[in-house]
């Protein structure tokens, strides 16, 4: 492949149509924080997944891991690629107010720092063994972007999308 993955997956994503948005660390790194990533994360609807699936395949793309809503393909010499799977509703607001960022001269969709936040959020909250990596990044972004933990929409957001404990861990977080 003499393009880069993201070239590639940005022809993908347009030959089929689909809708996707890039989270994860490129998101992070698109909202002030600087965080090294070994792959790339997009959220997606199942839909769409199975549209570009069998292109990711003919690229040598296997699925690795697969559970409800999140899927993981990796290839022998290229970059894992994790797909979290949302319903329709969610992934159109997050994309319509998401924020444009170009990686290898693409243009790709992130969430915007809200909803970057509460995607976070919900990860540690169904996932608990995410707060290792969630919980720095919840804190380096509210920091990165002069946002107060006590601030009306970060509460909102986690008041939606977090637990007590949470708000808590990231509270102490940013004290230390």
């Amino acid at each position: 492949m003499s393009q880069s993955i993201f070239q590639t997956l940005a022809l993908i994503f347009k030959e089929y149509n689909v809708r996707c948005v890039l989270i994860g660390g490129y998101a992070v790194n698109a909202h002030k924080v600087t965080r090294h990533t070994v792959d790339v994360d997009f959220l997606i609807t199942r839909e769409d997944f199975n549209k570009v699936l069998t292109s990711l395949n003919n690229l040598g793309y296997k699925i690795i891991h697969e559970q409800e809503t999140f899927l993981q393909l990796a290839c022998v010499g290229f970059r894992d690629i994790d797909f979290m799977l949302s319903d329709t509703a969610t992934l159109k607001k997050i994309f319509d107010t998401g924020d444009r960022v170009v990686i290898a001269d693409e243009e790709f969709i992130t969430p915007n720092l809200m909803n970057l936040i509460a995607l976070k959020l919900h990860s540690v909250k169904w996932n608990r063994h995410r707060e290792l990596i969630d919980i720095p990044d919840i804190i380096l972004l509210l920091q990165a972007n002069d946002i107060t933990i006590e601030s009306p929409d970060i509460k909102i957001v986690f008041e939606k999308y977090g637990t007590p404990e949470l708000f808590r861990m990231v509270q102490e977080g940013i004290k230390k």
